[in-house]
């Protein structure tokens, strides 16, 4: 069964779809562009030649989007406008039961803000990073009963683990088997 939506059938629902590819060909550009999507929409409405309020019709702000989320999953890259992005303001927007995933970087997180959430029972966690890493035996997540915390490998798969072990494996043993391969400056072990 296909996830995608139904095809529009209506000039209404074909100008909405419209606009709403528009806007996320914007927001993607801004992206882009800057490395993140900044805290107005204006540049997203710009560049989609759509109204402010367009954007927020087919967008959430971020307080609409903690507060009706039944789940939050983070996926930034870490700067100077991504660090402590989301705290305990954020953390009591949202529902009870909610479920908070982060596998982007630590930082972006006030970490006591989310202990405090998670410690209150109010939401449940799934982490794969964290501000301290590899995560401290005495870090207080490690004892929150609601949380499901992984070693910053929540992007591994298998064959990715094969993908990208193997191959740096065969170039290990082949060097201590004195025939390097796979040499990015074959000239350093020339000269030795």
């Amino acid at each position: 069964m296909s996830s995608r939506s139904p095809e529009p059938t209506t000039v209404d629902e074909r100008q909405s779809a419209r606009k709403r590819r528009a806007i996320l060909a914007a927001a993607a550009t801004v992206f882009l562009q800057k490395g993140y999507l900044g805290t107005s929409m204006d540049e997203v409405a710009t560049l989609a030649s759509v109204s402010k309020q367009t954007v927020y019709k087919h967008f959430a702000d971020k307080e609409r989007l903690f507060a009706e989320s039944d789940a939050v999953s983070v996926h930034l890259v870490l700067g100077p406008r991504s660090r402590g992005l989301i705290g305990a303001e954020d953390f009591a927007r949202m529902k009870q039961g909610a479920i908070f995933v982060n596998t982007s970087r630590g930082p972006i997180v006030d970490e006591a803000a989310l202990v405090d959430a998670i410690r209150s029972g109010r939401i449940i966690a799934a982490l794969d990073v964290y501000n301290t890493e590899p995560l401290p035996a005495s870090n207080p997540f490690r004892d929150l009963p609601n949380t499901v915390l992984t070693p910053h490998l929540g992007f591994t798969t298998v064959e990715g683990l094969h993908a990208f072990y193997e191959p740096a494996l065969e170039n290990i043993l082949a060097f201590l088997d004195g025939a390097p391969k796979n040499l990015m400056n074959p000239d350093v072990i020339k000269r030795s």
